[in-house]
């Protein structure tokens, strides 16, 4: 008798070595069309993933420019008033 191939393969779930974020996009995009093929899915998590830490990075890069004009300002308003 023909032993099976696949008896011995391993299951991986569709979000295996995901992080939470990528798992939160992966259940919006199957929430949106569940559909479509796996690696697509997972392809689509990881790239929305990506631009959100983008997203992330630049938002923090925002406010310490904001920090650093508004001590920026304080320190010649601090030298102005001096003279």
């Amino acid at each position: 008798m023909k032993k099976e191939t696949w008896e011995n393969t391993t299951y991986l779930s569709i979000d295996h070595d995901f992080d939470e974020l990528q798992k939160f996009f992966l259940n919006q995009e199957l929430l949106q069309n569940h559909a479509r093929p796996i690696n697509v899915l997972r392809s689509i998590a990881k790239a929305k993933a990506f631009n959100q830490r983008v997203r992330w990075v630049f938002q923090e890069a925002m406010i310490v420019l904001g920090i650093l004009i508004a001590l920026v300002f304080i320190e010649v308003a601090l030298v102005v008033i001096q003279l």
